[in-house]
């Protein structure tokens, strides 16, 4: 009986252990989310002041200079719109939402005259391959706001992103401008963006008058 009482003992001891081992671990993982959180916060946070700040400075810098300030503030607010959903715990984002908030805080978003229309569909990708895709789609329309609609002549600037199939999808930003022209240059945007798309296992193709640029790659 004295043995057996012992073995009892013992059992609740180490069941009681157990329990506080779990509960320790438990509050070690809310602290790591916690701290993780916080960082990411800060880096959101950080990122929406360089973008705020790029934005504010553009209006005191040259002509020549606020191209390239625009650019900038699209890149900042795209990997920021990305960190914000990585530390609120998402493993996936919604791509057709996250495109959809990319565009809408693009400087050039609230010109009244130019509509921006988004078709999209819907589905799940890792937070780095959307950074690449919202830095793609920042470039792009960029450039159709900069360049397709002189003279304050209004427009449309056309973004559609299908999923072709489980491994592939496809993007295309077309504009009402006047189109690109064969032969044409090559400029730096497009450049990056080439480059962004072979890190997705994709490629480019350009497509004359209004039918713009379409990246494909792997999801």
């Amino acid at each position: 009986m004295a043995l057996a009482d012992n073995l009892m003992l013992r059992c609740e001891e180490a069941i009681v252990r157990a329990e506080r081992l779990r509960d320790e671990n438990d509050a070690l993982k809310a602290r790591s989310r916690h701290l993780t959180e916080m960082h990411g916060c800060r880096v959101t946070r950080g990122l929406q002041i360089l973008a705020a700040m790029s934005h504010h400075r553009r209006a005191r810098l040259p002509a020549s200079a606020q191209s390239f300030a625009d650019h900038m503030t699209a890149q900042l607010q795209t990997v920021a719109l990305v960190e914000q959903r990585v530390a609120s715990g998402a493993e996936a984002i919604p791509i057709r939402d996250f495109v959809s908030d990319v565009c809408a805080n693009l400087p050039g978003a609230a010109d009244p005259s130019i509509r921006l229309r988004l078709t999209a569909d819907s589905f799940l990708m890792p937070p780095e391959p959307c950074t690449t895709i919202g830095l793609i789609v920042a470039e792009l329309v960029i450039n159709s706001y900069q360049h397709a609609f002189r003279e304050n002549r209004g427009g449309d600037i056309r973004v559609t992103l299908r999923r072709s199939s489980p491994e592939r999808a496809w993007l295309n930003v077309s504009d009402t401008g006047p189109g690109l022209r064969s032969p044409f240059e090559k400029r730096a945007g497009l450049i990056m963006v080439e480059a962004l798309a072979a890190s997705l296992g994709g490629e480019v193709s350009y497509r004359e008058g209004e039918g713009g640029v379409r990246v494909t790659f792997s999801t």
